[in-house]
């Protein structure tokens, strides 16, 4: 199937706004250390379903759903590392206020 080339246009549109969409969500995370919101399991889900979009752009030359889903891939794995790196640490901060 080939990639029709008057939707990629709309498609990236799309994509872009999609991932402008989770940069507040990234900043307050990355900036003030607040992970305590984000859950793993929501972070492992989103992990898989970026892979299966990568998968499913791929089988069908979709370059819009491949563009996106490497992307929020990307930005959902800092993410998981920030939660990571500082989930623990702020939940336990918490425990002695």
């Amino acid at each position: 199937m080939k990639c029709k080339i008057v939707n990629v246009p709309i498609g990236m549109f799309a994509s872009i706004v999609g991932i402008i969409a989770i940069f507040p969500m990234v900043y307050n995370s990355s900036v003030h250390h607040a992970v305590k919101d984000i859950h793993y399991f929501w972070l492992i889900l989103s992990l898989v379903s970026n892979l299966l979009w990568i998968y499913y752009g791929i089988s069908n030359s979709l370059v819009p759903n491949i563009f996106n889903a490497v992307i929020n891939f990307g930005i959902i794995a800092y993410m998981f590392r920030i939660k990571l790196k500082y989930g623990q640490k702020r939940e336990n901060d918490e425990i002695f206020r």
